[in-house]
């Protein structure tokens, strides 16, 4: 399964752009929950100084990210899917029958599967043939 993600990357908006707060996110979740989307965000850890020590060059602080997570969790408590990659896998299999699919370049649907090993995110791509039973 392919999800888009739906906010600016950390590292384009925090360090390329150098916004000094996440007001954008915030402004784009607000839409986002207006218009019933969904909020999918790609991070890097490697670029967040968690430390405190100052950020260096290429690095934001981590207390931003945080500070994001926190205003989300507060401002739709109860309103929202908190999902990882392997729930979001399990619901688009267990759901494959009622999901609108795009075929791939082999005409076939396609899934990107992502499955929890070991505490890491390991993803895979698979093929599901969604016109058997």
């Amino acid at each position: 399964m392919e999800l888009p993600y739906t906010l600016t990357q950390d590292f384009t908006l925090l360090v390329l752009f150098g916004e000094k707060t996440t007001a954008i996110w915030e402004r784009k979740l607000d839409w986002i929950a207006q218009n019933g989307g969904m909020v999918l965000i790609n991070t890097h850890p490697d670029y967040m100084d968690f430390g405190g020590s100052g950020c260096g060059p290429g690095l934001f602080p981590g207390s931003l990210y945080e500070g994001f997570l926190k205003k989300l969790a507060s401002k739709y408590e109860g309103r929202y899917w908190h999902a990882l990659p392997k729930g979001m896998a399990e619901f688009a299999l267990e759901n494959k029958n009622i999901l609108r699919l795009r075929p791939t370049a082999l005409n076939v649907p396609s899934y990107r599967a992502v499955s929890l090993h070991r505490d890491e995110f390991t993803a895979a791509s698979c093929l599901i043939d969604c016109s058997s039973g």
